[in-house]
């Protein structure tokens, strides 16, 4: 699975989210523990990261061995700024189980936050062996190069000079005049890199997109192409949620259109007539087939 920044453009997700327990378990999550997930997505979503966290905190404490409640528990904390917490969080999901990558990779983007390179190296190298498909990707390597040298700078002992030997100045006959000091630039606005709201991966990095594909921006953790909604409208029709025949079906194919002649997301709601909550769910539906397999109803 490729990580990627998001795009330019990101849209506002105000649909129900999947619950990844899935993932993590062998079998499936009893009734109770699938709607806490279903909840704490939902109030995630709408920005209701304190609800959110409290939900999750539920969950936990309904089945304290599920390593993905974890994980989505420690990125909520994310967005609350307690990175620290996050990362304790994180690390109690790879407690559990041992190999998630997700784990591990969310982990190792919030140490690098945290200016803590050793740690950050260390999980992205797991990250790597774990996921050895990832062993190509391009960012990836660059990243863990990038540490590297950090760490080996924070390493190396700084080699001590030799004080210049003080001189008296010469008494100046006349006072110096003052000169107006050249203006400075205000320091760059940091940002908070983007957290995926689920256990999907803290992106980092583009992906160049193949010719005739066009970024839909990041929705919901996926970030979303004219290929996903393509793809999520297929499942649709073979999941008998859409018929080829409904306006939906139709307008979708011509907002894909409208999208590799060079229009706006915007101006290509407008002209196809395809309304942008079902333009969300299509894409996002395609998203998590194709990272995960996962149908989204």
């Amino acid at each position: 699975m490729n990580r990627s920044w998001p795009a330019s453009l990101s849209l506002a997700l105000v649909l129900s989210v999947f619950s990844p327990l899935g993932l993590a378990l062998a079998q499936a999550p009893s009734s109770t523990q699938q709607q806490l997930f279903n909840d704490a997505f939902n109030q995630q979503n709408k920005g209701n990261y304190a609800k959110a966290l409290s939900l999750w905190s539920k969950a936990i404490e309904q089945n304290p061995n599920e390593p993905a409640a974890y994980v989505n528990r420690g990125i909520t904390r994310y967005y609350l700024k307690d990175l620290r917490g996050a990362v304790e969080d994180l690390s109690v999901a790879i407690g559990k189980k041992a190999d998630y990558t997700d784990a591990y990779y969310n982990r190792g983007t919030i140490r690098d936050l945290l200016k803590d390179y050793a740690g950050a190296l260390e999980d992205f190298e797991k990250y790597r062996e774990l996921a050895p498909v990832e062993a190509k990707n391009a960012q990836l390597t660059a990243t863990i190069e990038g540490l590297r040298k950090k760490v080996a700078a924070a390493t190396t002992p700084v080699a001590p000079t030799t004080p210049p030997v003080a001189t008296t100045p010469p008494v100046p006959t006349t006072p110096p005049v003052p000169t107006t000091p050249p203006p400075t630039t205000p320091p760059p606005v940091a940002t908070d890199p983007p957290v995926a709201p689920s256990t999907a991966f803290i992106p980092t990095t583009p992906t160049q997109l193949p010719p005739g594909v066009v970024s839909l921006g990041k929705i919901s953790g996926y970030d979303a192409t004219t290929d996903d909604l393509l793809l999520g409208l297929k499942l649709s029709a073979s999941r008998k949620l859409l018929k080829t025949s409904d306006l939906t079906y139709k307008y979708s194919q011509n907002f894909v259109t409208q999208m590799k002649r060079g229009a706006t997301i915007d101006q290509a709601l407008k002209r196809s007539g395809l309304g942008k909550q079902s333009m969300l769910r299509l894409a996002w539906r395609g998203a998590a087939w194709r990272t995960y397999k996962v149908f989204i109803r």
